[in-house]
């Protein structure tokens, strides 16, 4: 008999409406119940093992206490979307079934019943991933403290929570990159080390294996939770006469080739600014560091070892030699950007971009896409940023939080995307016909399908390199394109996800890992009320309503607008936001902190109390989303509770400018219960240089 009896209770939680999670990961619990059952892997009795699909949370907290009650000692593991709700509480997704909506799950509830079992040795698994937008409200330091608080109550916490799809999973058909390793990890451990491995050679395994394959390591909390073996040695005692593990430790091997994603970052040629001497008008090189320093901080899969910088490209052949790795290695997605000076070759109604290396050797992107559309890869992205081969004067490099799908002054931007399995037609890639367009019936793609042609909307003027399934975005702000760009449209599939750029946008989302260094708040009394200066007026907000927001009254009017958003329905009370900072703290300089005063101040003395007003006892719970560019911001993300009566309390925050540039002061204000924005604010305040470091 085993020595102690763990139960395992293996939840699939659920997933919300919208942009969702990859089918794969519908797999996740399944997955790991197999590598805990496996009489070569941990050797776990399927009797203590349960896959578990909770319907409602009285479900999913029956079957906890259920076995908890059953054995000495309990483990649950949970996979599928998670939010943030109200004062910064996890909250897990359950899976109603039946097209219904999306019911949540107190993490905390879950811990609870969790403490019910008679055993000591308890841990919660939780592989999930953050709901669509809740992202940018979830900072690192308040999952934290969320995760923190859940491994008081005795029970040791192993967390891996993905900020978007991407850093959850490498591949739509594949279980998440945490649920993966844990199940090649306990596969692949030879038995002797799998016997007596506890949660702390778990967690190390499991953070190296993450962390060398381009992810963020997960979070442990409170191992001495779990002191015991996470297997037991008795369970493990027929294995003794089986082989050794090799084709698992190679199965390993090849887990980090599958879930690296790869990518290419070129800059080309340099080129000198017209009538200016020997000063360069544009650094293409600076601009694909840029990118490539971007895609090594995403924690999605890129790792040095997966993508690659190329500055200037000494030939067509030196560049198609680095695309060729792409291809040949790319599995789950290759991306490619190139950032250069080019122009816009055109025969009759076919667009093309000649793109400049070194020598006067260019390249047409049409052949770079031919090129890309060998590959295997499930998902290809391209990125062009074309300057104009003769600028009137320098462009400005690449800002280190680049938006993909923003225009950029001085280039034409262009974004290609397609899925591999979107690809219709034979294996070799087919370039586009070309321009014989005398017969007004003739279809510009002729070897593509009927119901193709009709779903996909064509304009007078098409790229070489457009094919079925192909999404192609262009963003023109005086670039090469420019003469033509009034005459391009966007080509778009229907079966795409999301548009071109918003998958880049989410891979290089950066909310979660600026959390700023050090994390000690510096002493300073707050302003008196009083006796501060106004910063740029900012708008009203809207009032609190019980009904989500309407997607057009979402945002505020901006600084120095007119008035609140359009209303529907019976007008509660109005309420402006208000910034203030101590007398004396401007203008800002670089390496000074100073602190900010937000509130929202009731307006109109006539006002009449309504039956679903915010009161002290309902009170309408608001998330605050703070950024200021490349300075500081602590805290960035401030809960608080507004009430009709009153307003919200005073809620201070510090920002510190690290450079002299402009910084651009941006509060989103958010509805903690549905995540919904509901005013954005925005002041564009002025930095001196200066050495603040005396303050």
């Amino acid at each position: 008999m085993a020595p102690f009896v763990t139960q395992h209770v293996l939840f699939q939680g659920g997933q919300v409406d919208g942009p969702s999670l990859p089918p794969g990961t519908r797999h996740n619990a399944e997955l790991l119940a197999k590598a805990l059952t496996a009489p070569d892997a941990a050797g776990v009795d399927p009797d203590t093992c349960h896959t578990v699909v909770p319907r409602s949370g009285a479900d999913a907290l029956g079957q906890v206490a259920d076995n908890a009650a059953s054995g000495d000692g309990l483990l649950v593991y949970w996979t599928g979307h998670c939010r943030l709700g109200p004062k910064g509480r996890l909250q897990l997704a359950l899976d109603p079934g039946d097209g219904r909506p999306t019911e949540w799950l107190p993490a905390r509830e879950l811990v609870s019943t969790m403490t019910r079992s008679p055993g000591r040795d308890r841990l919660l698994i939780l592989d999930t991933c953050l709901v669509p937008g809740a992202a940018e409200s979830a900072h690192r330091k308040l999952l934290q403290r969320e995760i923190d608080r859940l491994s008081r109550d005795r029970v040791a916490v192993l967390s891996s929570i993905g900020t978007s799809p991407f850093a959850f999973a490498a591949a739509s058909h594949a279980p998440s990159v945490f649920t993966q390793h844990l199940a090649s990890l306990l596969r692949a451990e030879p038995h002797e080390r799998r016997a007596h491995m506890r949660l702390p050679e778990l967690y190390r395994l499991l953070a190296a294996a993450m962390r060398g394959s381009g992810y963020l390591r997960p979070m442990l909390r409170n191992a001495q939770g779990f002191s015991r073996p996470l297997v037991s040695s008795a369970l493990l005692g027929h294995a003794q006469g089986q082989p050794d593990l090799l084709p698992a430790r190679r199965h390993s091997a090849e887990l980090d080739k599958v879930l690296s994603r790869y990518a290419l970052a070129v800059g080309g040629r340099l080129r000198q600014t017209t009538g200016t001497g020997d000063t360069p008008a544009y650094e293409p090189s600076t601009d694909a560091e840029t990118v490539y320093r971007a895609l090594l901080r995403s924690h999605c899969g890129f790792t040095r070892d997966s993508a690659s910088l190329l500055r200037a490209p000494a030939s067509r052949q030196h560049l198609f030699d680095a695309v060729d790795e792409l291809v040949e290695h790319g599995r789950n997605m290759v991306l490619v950007y190139l950032a250069c000076h080019g122009t816009v070759s055109s025969s009759g109604s076919v667009l093309d971009l000649a793109l400049e290396l070194l020598d006067g050797e260019t390249v047409l992107a049409s052949d770079l896409v031919g090129e890309l559309r060998k590959t295997r890869a499930e998902k290809v992205m391209m990125m062009f940023d074309v300057c104009s081969s003769f600028p009137s004067s320098p462009p400005a490099p690449l800002a280190e939080r680049f938006a993909p799908q923003e225009r950029r002054p001085g280039f034409s931007r262009l974004l290609v995307e397609w899925d591999t399995s979107a690809q219709i037609g034979a294996a070799e890639p087919q370039p586009l016909p070309g321009t014989d367009t005398e017969d007004d019936d003739r279809c510009l793609v002729p070897w593509m399908t009927g119901y193709l042609r009709g779903s996909l909307a064509r304009s007078a003027w098409n790229w070489r390199f457009d094919f079925p399934g192909a999404a192609i975005r262009c963003l023109d702000d005086a670039g090469p394109v420019r003469a033509w760009a009034s005459l391009l449209h966007d080509s778009i599939p229907g079966d795409l996800p999301t548009p071109p750029g918003e998958a880049l946008s989410s891979i290089l989302d950066p909310v979660l890992l600026d959390e700023p260094e050090g994390g000690t708040e510096e002493s300073g009394a707050p302003p008196s009320p009083d006796a501060g200066v106004r910063l740029p007026r900012v708008p009203r907000a809207p009032a609190p309503a019980p009904a989500p927001v309407p997607a057009a009254d979402r945002q505020g009017s901006g600084p120095g607008g007119d008035g609140p958003p359009p209303r529907r329905g019976p007008a509660h009370r109005g309420h402006r936001a208000r910034l203030r900072v101590a007398e004396g703290s401007m203008p800002l300089r670089v390496g000074r902190h100073f602190r900010v005063t937000f509130n929202y101040q009731p307006e109109g003395r006539d006002w009449v109390p309504r039956p679903d007003d915010a009161t002290d006892d309902n009170p309408l719970d608001l998330t605050l989303r703070i950024g200021a560019g490349s300075a500081k911001v602590s805290p960035s993300v401030i809960h608080t509770r507004l009430t009709d009566d009153r307003g919200t309390p005073p809620e201070d925050f510090r920002i510190t400018p690290r450079t002299a540039e402009p910084l651009t002061l941006r509060i989103d204000v958010v509805r903690s219960a549905d995540g919904a924005v509901i005013q954005r604010i925005k002041s564009t305040l002025d930095v001196t240089d200066g050495d603040g470091a005396e303050h």
